[in-house]
């Protein structure tokens, strides 16, 4: 809805799929060349199953995680219904963090043999 009203208008796509299919870098993920992590949500509004790579297809400095769950960007911070408390209205992290923390550690211990 609001790619077409804004998005499409503005920069001359016909509809949000033209907007999103010519947005897709995942026809250029032959040419990465560096370490690459994908981590994509199940439930990302943004982003439809036909257009997440094969894993098996993905050459090995290529990672990709598939998770049932964190919307868009990880929901870097959120309150779960389950978790939420309406005295404390406390914000917890997401796996998102901790677990792109962890690519980047393995990275620097690869570059460091």
């Amino acid at each position: 809805d609001l790619e077409e009203a804004s998005i499409c208008r503005m920069y001359g796509f016909r509809d949000a799929v033209d907007y999103y299919e010519q947005s897709s870098c995942v026809d250029q993920l032959d040419r990465v060349s560096v370490p690459l992590y994908i981590i994509n949500a199940k439930d990302d509004p943004f982003f439809e199953g036909d257009r997440i790579p094969d894993p098996s297809s993905l050459p090995t400095h290529m990672k990709l995680s598939m998770t049932d769950h964190g919307g868009h960007c990880g929901k870097i911070l959120h309150v779960t219904d389950s978790e939420y408390n309406e005295n404390a209205n406390l914000l917890k992290s997401s796996w998102m963090p901790t677990e792109l923390a962890r690519f980047v550690r393995h990275i620097n211990d690869e570059d460091s043999k």
